[in-house]
Parts: C-alpha cells; structure tokens; sequence
C-alpha cells in the first residue's frame, strides 16, 4: 500500500506543485487528529505546547523535502529514507517526553535499522553490478 501512494505522490508532483501536496497532507491531518485531541483526557498536553510545535515544524520541513525528493529520485531509494521517520519519532519520545521503550519497541528500532542498511547495502550493490 505505501509503495502504491510513493508512486501516486511521485506522479502528482508533475501536475501539482509540491507545496500544495504538502499542504494538503497538513490540512488533512490535522483534521483528522483534532477529533482525537478533543477528547484527550491527559491536561498535560498544554504544558508540551513548544515541543508540539518544534515536532509539528520539522514535521512540515521533512515533508517537503520528502515530496521533493520523491520527485527527483527513484521512489525505491527514497522510501528506504522514509522509515527512519519511525525512529526519529521513538527518540523524540525518549528525549523531549521523557518515555520509555520497551525491549519490543527497542528490538523494532533494531530492526528497522538493520533493514535500512541492507535495503542500501543492496542497493549500492546492485549499483555496482550493472554495466
């Protein structure tokens, strides 16, 4: 499915300029998610307003520099980048919030990475292989 909506991003930036897409993207989630915010019942939220709007800001950067890289390389390569998104949230977690991470959630970390460089071992591999 996520290779499905890489290609759909890939082609639209040749019809739609990349910051509309991200803005669409923004616009939508943040829709979606307000829903949920309003029946939060932790109050503490309010105390991360700062944090919030660091994440949510790099958030937005990393998504136009994913839309443009999208448009510019091969979706195969740059989808293998996309994932380390996952880890960059897990040690926000850790650092801004003060969470824990379980041996599971550890062990996931662990092989998200291992994935990611063999997905790029292989790639530089093949790289090499063809005439």
């Amino acid at each position: 499915m996520g290779a499905i909506a890489h290609m759909a991003l890939r082609k639209a930036t040749h019809y739609i300029p990349q910051s509309i897409i991200v803005l669409y993207f923004s616009v939508i989630s943040a829709g979606l998610s307000f829903p949920f915010l309003l029946f939060q019942t932790n109050a503490n939220i309010l105390n991360f307003s700062n944090e919030i709007m660091m994440m949510c800001l790099s958030g937005l950067i990393a998504q136009l520099l994913l839309t443009k890289a999208y448009s510019l390389a091969k979706a195969s390569l740059v989808s293998v980048f996309s994932f380390t998104g996952v880890l960059f949230s897990a040690f926000y977690g850790v650092i801004i919030f003060n969470e824990s991470l379980h041996g599971i959630q550890w062990l996931g970390v662990v092989l998200l990475l291992l994935g990611i460089s063999l997905a790029t071992l292989f790639s530089q591999v093949q790289k090499s292989i063809k005439p």
